[in-house]
Order: C-alpha cells, then structure tokens, then sequence
C-alpha cells in the first residue's frame, strides 16, 4: 500500500529566480518513487496538511492545459518578495513565517501547497491565500504585521487523529484505525476524504470483500460531492478526488467492468502529471493494463510513451496523443534545449514498463522491437513465471513451437494465488492446448485444455468457500479474476469441433455464449457444429463409397437375378428432431443453428452502424491536426515498432469479440461472407429453398469473395433453383467457368501473413484449420468436377441423357473427390437405365466406375444382361 502525500503544484519560477537558485535545483529536486505490483485501493491522506471544505483552485479548460493564471501572479510576487527582501539575508525562518501569517490575512478561501527554494533551502509554504495580494511592499508588510493571525483549517487534534488512523492502517490494524476514523467523522461530520478514507478502512477491515457494495459506496460518494459543489461528470475537479476515482477504477478492473474503469481512467489520465508520482504510475499501469486487455494497441501506445517519458525523462519532447478529443500534450524540456539528465528510476517500476511494451509489441506482432523489450526482461530477472511466458508467447508468433513448449515447461509455477490472483498453472496447460492447435494436434489440444479445466477447478477450491447467494462479495478482491473457466471452454470447444465432435464441441461453446454474447465468431461457431452434426449424421454420405455399401443385395438367380440398391434420400430436418421442444433451445439441430446465424448477423449489422459513426469523428479529428502533427508522428512511433497514425483509425473501426482478439474492419466481409454461406446451407436443411436462395444470392453479391466461398455459393443456388423447378437458372449456376480458384483465406490476409514480420521466414505457413471428418474440394478440378456432377444430375431431371453421360466423363477425366463415387455410380447407373442400357448399368456397378462413352455399347451388346452381373 502506496501512502498519499498531497499533490504538489509545479509552478516555473522567474527568469530572476531561476538564475539565481539554477545550481541548487539538481541536489535537491529528486524525489523517491516507487511502482505498485498490484492493483489495489488507495488511503487519502490529506489531513496532514490541506484545509478541506474549500472550492478546488485548480481547474482545466477545454485543450486540458492547468490553468493557473491568477495564481502564478501572485506566487511570482511572493519569489520576488523573497528574493528581494533583506531580512531573509539574516533569519529567513522568521520572516517567512511572518509573510505567510500576512498572507494569510488577505484571504482564506483558496489555498494549496506550494514549495519555494530560497537560498538552497527547502521552504513548506503550507496554506496560502492566492485570491488577492497586498501591492506593499514586503518591507512594509513585515513592519504592519501587528498580531499574529490565528490558524484556520485543520486543528492540532483533528491532526493527530489523522495520523493515528494513517499509521495505524499501515501496520494493518484496521480496528483501530476504524476508531480513530469515527472520532475524526464526528469533528469533521460533512468531510469526504475522511469518509473515502472511513470506506477504504471498511474494506480492508473485511479482508476486502464486498467490492460490489464498496463500489456503490464510493460511487454515491462522488455523486454527493459532485451535488455539494454543484459540478458534474468532468467539469468536477479530478484532482482533489484522484485517488477515490482510482479506487473505483480498481473495483471495476477486478469485477471485468472494463469500460466503467476506462471512462474513469481517461479522465485522471488527462491530469496526470500534476497528481503524485506514485499515484500516476498507478494510473498509467492500470489504464495500460486493460486497453493491452481490450486489444486497443494504439491508446495503450499512447499511456506507455506518457509513462515513459515522465519516468525515465527524455532528451528532447515527446508528443503523445491523448485519449479523447485529439489533445495533444507536450512532455519532456520544454523550452531548454541542452540534454536533461535521465531521472533514477526504481528497478521494479523499470520492469513493470518492459513488460507491458513487450506485451504491446506482441499485439502489434512488431518482433524486432518485442525481442529487444523480452531481452530487457529476462536480463533483469529470468526466474519470473512472466519473462518466461512473453519469451514463449514471442516463439510462438513465430511458428517455433517447440521452443515455446521448452520455455512454458522451465516457467516455474508458483502457487501464491492469493497474492497474484490468477492460477499460473492453469494458464500453462491452456498455453500449450493453443500450441498444439496451431500444429493442427487438435485432440492433444484438447487434452490440454481439460487439464487447464480441471487446474481451475482446483485454485477455486483452494480459496475459501463462497456464498452462494452472493458469490462476487464473498470472495476477496485479488481473488475475482482467478476463475478462467469460459475461456477455457470456449478454446475446448473450437478443438471438439475441428476434431469431429460436434456435440460434445456445442455444449461448450453454449456455456460459454452465456458469458461472450456479443461475439459474432462465437455465434457462427455453434451453427457449425450445429452443421457438422447434421452432416455425420447422414449415414449414406458417410458409408456409401465402396461397392458393396452402394449395392444392398442379391435376391434371385439366373435370368431373375435382382440387384437391389442402397436407398438415397435427402435427410432433412424434420419434426422428429424437435419435436415437443422451441427451435429457441439450445440444441445442436439446425433449428437452433439459424437463429444462431441470425444473431451473428444482427450483431455485424449494428456494429458496422456503431463503427461508421466513430470512424468518421476520428477521421474529423485527425484532419483538423494533420498539419500540426504530421512532423511528429514518426518519432512517436519509431520506438514502439512502427506504429502508425492509421491504427487508431484501425482500432476504433474494429467490433469487440471477446475473449478472442477483435474483428477489424477489413475482416468483417469474410467474416458475413461466411455467415451467409452457412445460412443457405441451413436453410437447405430446413427445406427453406426460398430463403437458401436469397442468402446465396446475397453470398454471390459480396465483393472480394474468396474462391471457396463462391464456388459453395453458386452450389447452394443452384440446389435451391433446382427444389424449386427452375432448371435453366441452376445450368447457368453450375457452370465450371463460374470459379477460377478455391481459396479459403483472402488475398489480402495471406499476403500480409506472408510477407509481414510475425512469421519466422525460416518457418512455413500453417494451412487453414479445418473439421477433420469434413472433405471440402482440394483442387480446382476437383470443385469444377462438382459442378459437372450436378449438371449431369440437372441435365437427367431435364431428360437430356446425352448430355448428362458427356458431362460425367468429363467430371471422371478431372477426378472427382472420393466422396462422390457413390453418388457418381448411382447416377450413371440411373441414366443408362433410363437410355435402355441395362447391360451399361450392371457394368457400372460391378465395376463401381463410369464407363467409358466410346467402349460402353459395343462391349455390352455382344453379352446378355442376365451374364454381366456375377456374384
């Protein structure tokens, strides 16, 4: 726990006074600060030495600069009285006092801490009036002073209690502090520190639970100071409230309320640098913490540079774009141009900072700068589970993942859960099933998941027991975010599925919808498995490729001899499935499938709206300061691995999906085309031909479309054309012409997956994911001998056998997939039947392929029928 000290106003002295006092300013300028390792409350300690009850002096303007026009006349008059007077010369301990107690006497309404350097010493100036100032001259001032002016503000036992509570919070001894605290309420009945300090106190008290209740505490505290002072939102003044907005920024990071914490977070974010050190560190952490959480690289860019720059200090400006309007805010020299000595930072806060930029880096996947803020770490201290785990994260961008396995397995795994509040443990194994699903081993994967599962049911069970009926404010703050159970389960359940169990796959991902619903990935994501039950359920498209699954049996003998065939039906999504239970349930049918696809859909919709909106204010706001910041936008992002201007337009025009990265803008195309695809699929198994045609209607009209998604787009309309009897449209559908290639990952993402700096070029690609027990066209003329299959079957409705005999040749010469023999050799047989060939028909089927168009008669008429087929 982080002590408060009031925050210090820095004013820049006169030219006078800064050349007289210039080389006593570095001996004595440095102050220690120290980073926080975790998140938690702060204790206002502001009793000490601030009058309370008073308006805030301290104010900000629209571009976010501290105003402090009237009160730097008057400090500037109160250097040069010091300066000048020659009194000071002798005793300035006295004269001081006299001129403060002087001071004093003009106003008491507006008072702050202010430190001036006098002689090389370090003077407290306390409480002074800033409101009006004597135009005396201090000689005169000194010589007028008559009586001493009594002290108003904080008395000598309201201070004492004070410290008391303070020091006594500090050894942990939150019963007594809580007494002293309730004695301090009934002198200071209406003061909000105290009852913000009285509320931290409680809580801890509580061994920090309850954060739901303290939340609502705090935040009916700030609305009772906002109403006492008659301000609201962001025109009430942050500084005096800095560490209660913390406060509640901390519960809500804890309670995974992430745009609660971030719209408190950006308003002290713009104040920052008058606030203590120690506790904008904190701010800067925290707010870094959850936009590396949100995947907002570019914002958490800009709090890095922020932090950076104060921390370590810089040899020349750093120009930082803040987070909302476009302010822009300049720290570093100044106006000096010599170079500024480089600050002593505390190791550990040094630490703190390369982590998070390898962190950032990782995001941006910029590998040269993240390898040199890794190296960093991992010099400082290589024995820490977090070096250790960016390193693995790092080899793992790279595609070298046996290297990344090496170094997850030399982390140590320590077990002090309550005092990081996460499970290493668990994170290990759910690492290493993200490994193995990149090398495609999705059943180890899976493996690796279920550990990682039956990990967190273990540090939950270590934890002391919850209540039920309030499991949030009965469990410890640290100890919220320790339960991973629906990440887990929604990577356990992408495995399931590309494994080839949809079902078990399905009842994963539905708990973890219940969590993630506004993730369109994760709605598509059932309706396939929805998809892929359907289709291992149709039994005669997962056995009839041999002969003797096509052929049933052999009734008879002689000339009665009979060939009885397999039935082929179209499975369709009848009654049977849902019968006595809503399409609304979640069930792996496809019922259910389509109202999962229409979510996804409606959620693409309103996020697109959301995001045009937001995008065009961003482009407005950046035009406006294209020409001021032009210049300076390279420096800014050279040092974080080429971060451009164009990614925050990149961020902002990405739609959430949690608790994956985020959809960007240029993936949301792909990511409806397949939405619709999977849609007029659906509604084929639903016996919708109406609507199966508008959704491949709606798939064919998308621009960019990747080959594999048009050639299933044109096959679909071509089925619904069909069922509905309209022949001629589904030719036009089937034509081999209509694709030229059948890829699956756009051009645009393979190129920059190809050429960009996140793949080690001595590393090949990995190919697409995909089912295991689903076959999809490998090559070009096997997905065109698909369409020639199907006009044949067209060609027979059409009764053209001619043609259909011509275009099964065809399709043979390019080479069918082999899950298609079956239905090949039944419609050959069907159309040499239908030409009166009987004899063409039982060769096909003996020898389970399609004869060939200029051996087929002439070899078949010259035998009986009867002859040909032998058992």
């Amino acid at each position: 726990m982080m002590r408060f000290r009031p925050s210090t106003v820095r004013r820049r002295r006169s030219q006078s006074a800064s050349s007289a006092l210039k080389d006593k300013d570095s001996s004595h300028a440095k102050q220690d600060s120290k980073p926080v390792k975790k998140k938690s409350v702060q204790w206002a300690d502001d009793l000490k030495r601030e009058q309370f009850g008073r308006p805030p002096l301290r104010k900000y303007n629209s571009d976010g600069i501290l105003e402090f026009d009237q009160a730097l006349k008057k400090l500037t008059r109160v250097s040069s009285m010091l300066e000048t007077s020659t009194t000071l010369e002798k005793d300035f301990d006295e004269d001081l006092q006299i001129i403060q107690k002087k001071l004093m006497a003009e106003s008491l309404l507006y008072t702050f801490e202010v430190r001036v350097l006098v002689k090389g010493y370090w003077i407290q100036i306390s409480e002074i009036a800033v409101i009006k100032m004597s135009e005396v001259p201090v000689d005169n001032i000194l010589d007028s002073l008559q009586e001493p002016i009594p002290r108003v503000g904080v008395t000598d036992a309201e201070r004492e209690l004070a410290n008391n509570a303070h020091v006594e919070f500090e050894n942990k001894q939150y019963d007594r502090c809580l007494m002293s605290l309730n004695k301090l309420s009934e002198l200071r009945k209406n003061d909000p520190k105290v009852q913000h300090n009285n509320l931290v106190a409680q809580f801890y008290h509580s061994s920090c639970r309850g954060s739901e209740e303290f939340a609502h505490n705090l935040l009916q505290l700030r609305r009772q100071i906002e109403k006492d002072s008659g301000e609201t939102g962001e025109e009430l003044d942050d500084i005096d409230t800095a560490h209660l907005l913390y406060n509640e920024s901390v519960i809500y990071f804890h309670l995974r309320q992430y745009t609660k914490a971030l719209q408190i977070l950006e308003r002290l974010f713009k104040i920052v640098e008058p606030l203590e050190e120690s506790l904008g560190y904190k701010i800067c952490f925290l707010l870094s913490e959850i936009y590396l959480t949100l995947y907002k690289a570019d914002k958490g860019h800009n709090v890095l540079t922020v932090l950076e720059a104060v921390a370590f200090g810089s040899n020349k400006p750093v120009e930082s774009q803040m987070i909302q309007g476009g302010l822009q805010v300049q720290l570093g020299t100044g106006g000096q141009t010599g170079p500024q000595p480089i600050k002593e930072v505390d190791e550990s806060l040094k630490l703190h900072i390369h982590q998070h930029k390898a962190r950032l880096n990782i995001l941006l996947k910029s590998m040269k700068a993240c390898k040199r803020e890794i190296k960093t770490v991992l010099n400082t201290n290589n024995a820490t589970p977090e070096g250790l785990f960016l390193k693995g994260n790092f080899e793992f961008l790279r595609q070298n993942f046996r290297k990344s396995i090496k170094l997850l397995n030399s982390a140590p795994k320590p077990n002090d859960l309550a005092d990081r509040g996460q499970s290493v443990s668990t994170m290990y194994y759910n690492n290493l099933g993200c490994i193995h699903f990149q090398m495609h081993k999705y059943n180890l994967a899976a493996f690796y998941f279920r550990k990682s599962l039956q990990e967190n049911n273990k540090a939950l069970s270590s934890l002391p027991p919850a209540d039920k009926n309030a499991p949030v404010s009965s469990r410890a703050l640290l100890t919220l975010g320790v339960s991973r159970r629906h990440e887990i389960l929604y990577n356990l359940g992408i495995q399931l599925l590309f494994s080839g169990r949809p079902v078990v796959a399905f009842d994963c991902l539905v708990e973890a919808v219940q969590i993630y619903h506004t993730n369109p990935r994760l709605w598509l994501r059932l309706a396939e498995c929805c998809v892929v039950a359907f289709q291992l359920s149709d039994d005669f498209r997962q056995q009839c490729i041999k002969k003797s699954d096509v052929v049933q049996d052999v009734v008879g003998s002689g000339p009665h001899r009979k060939i009885v065939l397999s039935p082929q039906t179209d499975k369709q999504c009848g009654t049977e499935e849902n019968k006595g239970q809503s399409a609304a349930m979640p069930a792996c049918t496809l019922a259910f499938a389509s109202l999962c696809l229409q979510n996804a859909l409606m959620l693409l919709k309103s996020a697109e709206v959301t995001q045009v909106h937001e995008t065009e204010s961003v482009l407005e706001n950046q035009s406006g300061k294209e020409d001021d910041s032009l210049g300076q936008e390279m420096d800014a992002s050279s040092d974080i691995g080429g971060l451009s201007r164009s990614s925050s337009v990149q961020s902002e025009t990405s739609i959430p999906a949690p608790p994956g990265p985020p959809v960007k803008l240029r993936e949301v195309p792909h990511l409806r085309c397949s939405i619709l695809a999977c849609s007029a699929y659906v509604a084929l198994g639903l016996g919708d031909n109406v609507m199966a045609l508008v959704h491949a209607q709606k798939l064919l009209s998308q621009s960019n479309l990747v080959g594999a998604l048009k050639f299933l787009g044109h096959l679909y309309a071509a089925e619904a054309l069909i069922k509905q009897n309209r022949l001629p449209e589904a030719i036009m559908h089937l034509s081999p012409e209509n694709i030229s290639n059948i890829n699956i990952i756009p051009a645009s993402t393979s190129a920059e997956v190809g050429s960009g700096e996140n793949v080690d070029k001595d590393k090949e690609t990995t190919k697409p994911h995909a089912c295991e027990k689903m076959t999809f066209p490998e090559s070009l003329n096997e997905a065109r001998s698909s369409f020639l299959v199907n006009l044949a079957g067209v060609y027979s409705l059409q009764s053209e056998f001619d043609k259909a005999r011509k275009c099964l040749q065809q399709a043979c010469s390019l080479g069918y997939p082999k899950d298609l023999s079956a239905r090949v050799v039944l419609l050959s047989v069907y159309i040499e039947l239908q030409s009166g060939n009987t004899a063409g028909a039982l060769q096909t089927i003996k020898k389970h392929q399609v004869l060939p168009l200029s051996k087929g008669f002439k070899a078949v008429k010259k035998t009986r029928g009867a002859d040909v087929w032998k058992t």
